[in-house]
């Protein structure tokens, strides 16, 4: 059943075109393992983007807990008051951010295993 489904040709789309026109291939498991493969190498840039942002809001987030133990250490603490306020709302928003990024790169790595998978089942559709 998988051989025949890996054997057929491909009806042109503007996508594959391009991939086609690109590779000169023109059969299912080569020209998909093409864009599998630009895929993986597109999510493996935006893993690399992330985690950049993610080392950078745990540095922001730092910066911001030692802000916020050094204004609390203050003897007169209470002209502080409203500026430890904001920095604790900045500390909320950025654990917030730093969560949403960690799920988001988790997410991003998921979906790369995927596509290797997808890329290997072409494989096995071209030695059919």
């Amino acid at each position: 059943m998988a051989s025949s489904s890996c054997s057929l040709s491909i009806t042109p789309t503007p996508v594959l075109d391009e991939i086609i026109a690109l590779s000169g291939e023109t059969e299912i498991p080569k020209v998909m393992k093409i864009l599998f493969e630009q895929q993986i190498v597109e999510e493996n840039a935006f893993t690399k983007y992330i985690r950049y942002k993610v080392v950078d809001v745990k540095a922001s987030l730092r910066r911001v807990r030692t802000s916020i133990r050094e204004m609390e250490r203050k003897s007169d603490k209470d002209s502080w008051t409203d500026a430890i306020v904001c920095f604790k709302e900045t500390k909320v928003r950025l654990e917030l951010k730093l969560s949403r990024l960690t799920q988001l790169e988790d997410e991003d790595f998921d979906g790369i295993k995927e596509l290797k998978v997808h890329s290997v089942i072409m494989d096995l559709c071209e030695e059919d």
